[in-house]
């Protein structure tokens, strides 16, 4: 049996100048303390800046942590990137 882990994250100056933080502290604690196999989904919400990279988010390099970066949330909201993340697991 494997665990699974839908985070989504937001970086912006106006509503969440800390999301980055958040989802990278989020991540290290799972690495550091789940104890069985496990993926990590990622969907970055829109952030300013566009996606980010594996030389600034290095967790994107591990086989069991995968990634999808939003254009446009209004698309799809927050519900949409949830569901996403679930589909992705």
């Amino acid at each position: 049996m494997k665990a699974g882990f839908a985070i989504t994250c937001h970086q912006s100056k106006e509503h969440s100048p800390f999301g980055y933080e958040l989802c990278y502290d989020t991540i290290e604690s799972i690495i550091s303390f789940v104890d069985c196999p496990y993926e990590i989904v990622i969907i970055d919400n829109e952030s300013e800046g566009g996606p980010l990279t594996e030389d600034s988010f290095s967790f994107l390099s591990r086989d069991n942590v995968h990634y999808k970066y939003i254009e446009d949330q209004s698309i799809l909201g927050m519900t949409g990137a949830w569901n996403l993340g679930m589909k992705m697991l």
